[in-house]
């Protein structure tokens, strides 16, 4: 490990161990990386979203106000829940600042997620003040927000007015407009002292799916955050003149972690809009016009700002240097068309889960210094619009790149364990489940003892749910299965006993299974295969109905199958139980050809084999037609 660390990271062994321990001590606190940012780059710009810029120096005094407007809330106190539903903005990444600044505990809420969903993190993290987008009023009825909000600050939607309200507002006890709560710190005056519980104190919630009793709250600190943010900052060399285009939702805690990484190295954040028209071919424009250094995605975003597969490639750009891709896998060819269209980025993908406070390994997969005639010819190929087969791209990129599968190795002072079934670590090349430990770790699932300690095993090593092996010569951690029945979709975690139980309410349902199958835009597709009631012959009445039972169950409708296959029998085993990856091997045939249903106008059936239909994708919106904007 220390040989590829030595070569990765910008500084020294011991300037790391150093900066490291500087994170950790016990006055530090995220919101301190706005101040040195404001010290040390006081006229570099901060944050460019839309025809908004601010500076280091105007950020570090709008984060004040807004934290002595926090302070000023009756409903405020060190250590209150401050839940955050909004759309990246430049006020979002201030509100964070400020929430860590005034000693709250900054809660973000998925845009995506249903009102079910977000009325029960609310509740379950009992947030006493929740800051509200003014575009997401419509969720406000007479149970949203729960009791334990006592406070509603309504922010406003890419520079409208910081005094509209919704109607949806109207006769609540405590409502507080942006704009009235500036004033208020600005009358306040600077803040006293912190009292916020030191690093190991919590910074942040961050919910992520569960399969009972809603999604579960993952307790981050402040010295877990600094750390994330300080081994992103080696890793893909940040610097001072470094511009991040934003297009990673700002809830999840990949999206924030990026930004506190650009903060920590006074670079520039620049928030690109979501939705519009071909959102990925804008975001991709953007980056060209604002001469971004560093893009952080997920596969399946990076699939479309390169075209989707079917559309031409965009134009190559050179001012890249930095491609950091998380939440699964990359292809091989995925892996060669980047590096023709970014010639002089190094390319990282990194392993990451929530409760590990996000990554908990980087690996290179490009390196422009190594193959720089390749990559310049790849470019000048690409810009004249010409296109390889897979099949050559394959092997061009396991010739130029080497294999994607590896996920590297440990980050700083972070370490990885393969475990056997009794939480016995195992040698090299056996297979078991990955365990990590370090600072960097959550301190446990917010008010659910029982489940932290079922994840946090002794000696505070972090249960993934994930198999996997090191390699015995070279100690890279490599990626076998999971353990978790989670299916990753789009850069979200979808569990399938969830989707099971809704699909199981329609009346025409006997049995169900879902699964995730290979899905090169998406990493899985979800996919639900039924065995239907007798004499229920009419299976698109259950396709058709599968967005209302999402809503039923209170499912974002990402969890919804993009798939369905109808058959006489599950596959089971001689206790009776479903083999999910036998299932997962019959529904899975050849990527994008499968069986399976998707959007009827995308889609035709091309034969039927034995009970089910052969179907094959004629456009790549049909995978995709998740996306909704960035996030949004």
């Amino acid at each position: 490990m220390e040989a590829w660390t030595s070569s990765s990271m910008e500084a020294s062994p011991s300037t790391r161990a150093r900066l490291a321990a500087s994170a950790l001590t016990a006055d530090a606190c995220v919101a301190s990386l706005v101040d040195h940012a404001a010290r040390s780059n006081p006229n570099g710009v901060a944050l460019s979203c839309g025809s908004s810029r601010s500076t280091w120096r105007e950020l570090a005094a709008s984060v004040g106000r807004i934290a002595a407007g926090l302070r000023s809330l009756p409903s405020f106190a060190a250590g209150a829940r401050v839940a955050l539903l909004a759309h990246n903005s430049a006020l979002y990444v201030e509100y964070v600042f400020a929430i860590a600044a005034a000693g709250g505990i900054v809660t973000p809420l998925n845009t995506r997620a249903s009102t079910g969903e977000l009325r029960h993190v609310l509740d379950d993290s009992g947030a006493a003040v929740l800051c509200l987008e003014a575009s997401f009023g419509g969720l406000l009825s007479a149970d949203m927000p729960p009791p334990c909000v006592r406070t509603l600050v309504v922010l406003p939607r890419n520079g409208a007015p910081s005094d509209a309200l919704p109607a949806a507002t109207a006769g609540r006890a405590d409502v507080r407009t942006h704009g009235a709560l500036v004033a208020a710190g600005a009358a306040a005056g600077p803040l006293p002292p912190r009292d916020w519980g030191g690093a190991s104190g919590a910074f942040g919630i961050f919910y992520t799916s569960g399969t009972t009793g809603g999604p579960k709250g993952v307790v981050l600190s402040h010295a877990g955050q600094l750390l994330q943010a300080l081994n992103k900052r080696s890793a893909i060399r940040l610097h001072r003149a470094s511009v991040y285009l934003g297009v990673l939702p700002l809830f999840h805690v990949g999206g924030l972690s990026i930004a506190l990484a650009v903060a920590m190295a006074a670079g520039t954040l620049v928030l690109h809009p979501p939705g519009g028209e071909r959102p990925w071919e804008a975001a991709w424009r953007a980056a060209a016009a604002h001469g971004a250094t560093l893009l952080v995605v997920v596969p399946t975003v990076l699939e479309l700002m390169l075209g989707g597969g079917n559309d031409a490639p965009p134009a190559p750009l050179p001012s890249v240097e930095a491609l950091l891709v998380g939440g699964s896998s990359l292809t091989p060819p995925l892996v060669a068309r980047a590096a023709a269209l970014l010639p002089r980025a190094q390319i990282v993908q990194t392993y990451a889960c929530t409760e590990a406070g996000s990554s908990i390994t980087f690996k290179p997969l490009a390196r422009p210094a190594g193959a720089a005639e390749e990559a310049a010819a790849a470019a000048a190929a690409a810009a004249d619009g010409a296109a390889a087969d897979d099949a050559a791209a394959a092997a061009a990129a396991a010739q130029l790149l080497g294999r994607a599968q590896p996920v590297g190795w440990a980050v700083p002072l972070a370490r990885i364990a393969i475990l056997d079934e009794a939480l016995r670590p195992l040698p090299a090349g056996a297979v078991g489940q990955i365990a990590t430990a370090g600072p960097h770790l959550m301190l446990g699932y917010w008010r659910q003892p029982a489940l932290s300690a079922a994840a946090l095993a002794d000696g505070g090593w972090l249960l993934t749910g994930d198999l996997g092996v090191v390699d015995g010569a070279s100690g890279e951690l490599r990626l076998v299965g999971r353990i978790k029945d989670v299916i990753k979709t789009g850069g979200e975690s979808v569990h399938a006993a969830a989707v099971e139980r809704a699909v199981l309410a329609h009346p025409r349902v006997r049995e169900v299974a879902v699964v995730g199958v290979p899905d090169g835009a998406l990493g899985e597709r979800v996919v639900a295969a039924v065995v239907l009631e007798a004499g229920a012959a009419d299976r698109g009445a259950v396709w058709e109905a599968l967005p209302q039972l999402m809503r039923d169950a209170h499912l974002p409708q990402y969890a919804r199958p993009r798939g369905l296959a109808v058959r006489d029998a599950l596959p089971r085993n001689s206790m009776g139980k479903v083999v999910k990856h036998r299932l997962q091997r019959e529904l899975g045939v050849q990527g994008d050809v499968g069986i399976l249903y998707d959007t009827p106008q995308y889609c035709r059936v091309l034969s039927t084999v034995g009970n089910l239909d052969l179907v094959i994708i004629l456009h790549p919106a049909a995978a995709t037609s998740f996306v909704d904007g960035f996030g949004g």
